[in-house]
């Protein structure tokens, strides 16, 4: 699962003003920032928007940094409870089980399996379609029976997602524009 992070493409660099879109779950939210007298900036996510109350004395040139940090913890525990809530979903078919999940910043996966059964999975991939979440999550529960990428192990992908080469496609094509 490493191709599709390697593409190198130069990235605008997002400026987290008022109204700029971000993805989530292959859908761009609205960003909306409030200032307000709070010391502490939060970041929540309501409906289809991305709700920021920073203090309206935070510097400018400091405040794309708070921003994107407080979006950056959001998104990784919003990529927390989807993929766990997939994994779960998908070992009850495939009659397996895994030691833990974790949610890291990769910067050439996807997702990962070791041979311990841990599952890790790039914190991105929230910002990609449902059906591209669940093609990384399969993909990587099924190496817990196969832990390579034989004939056998494209199969046993293929039975739980018969269409898995739409989102192997999808993220190959668009996974480069996944980024805060």
């Amino acid at each position: 699962m490493t191709k599709s992070l390697r593409k190198t493409v130069a990235k605008v660099t997002r400026e987290f003003a008022d109204g700029e879109k971000l993805p989530f779950q292959g859908e761009q939210f609205k960003l909306k920032i409030i200032e307000s007298d709070r010391k502490r900036t939060s970041v929540q996510l309501v409906g289809d928007c991305f709700w920021v109350c920073i203090n309206r004395e935070l510097a400018v040139d400091v405040r794309p940094i708070e921003i994107h940090s407080k979006l950056v913890r959001l998104y990784k525990d919003l990529a927390r409870e989807a993929v766990t809530e997939r994994v779960e979903f998908f070992k009850r078919q495939l009659a397996v089980d895994y030691n833990q999940i974790r949610i890291k910043e990769q910067r050439s996966r996807w997702g990962s399996c070791s041979k311990k059964g841990n599952l890790n999975f790039n914190w991105k991939l929230v910002m990609a379609p449902p059906d591209v979440i669940d093609y990384v999550v399969v993909h990587e529960i099924c190496h817990l029976r196969h832990m390579n990428h034989s004939k056998e192990f494209w199969r046993y992908v293929e039975t739980i997602l018969p269409d898995y080469r739409d989102s192997a496609h999808w993220l190959r094509k668009n996974g480069w524009e996944l980024y805060l």
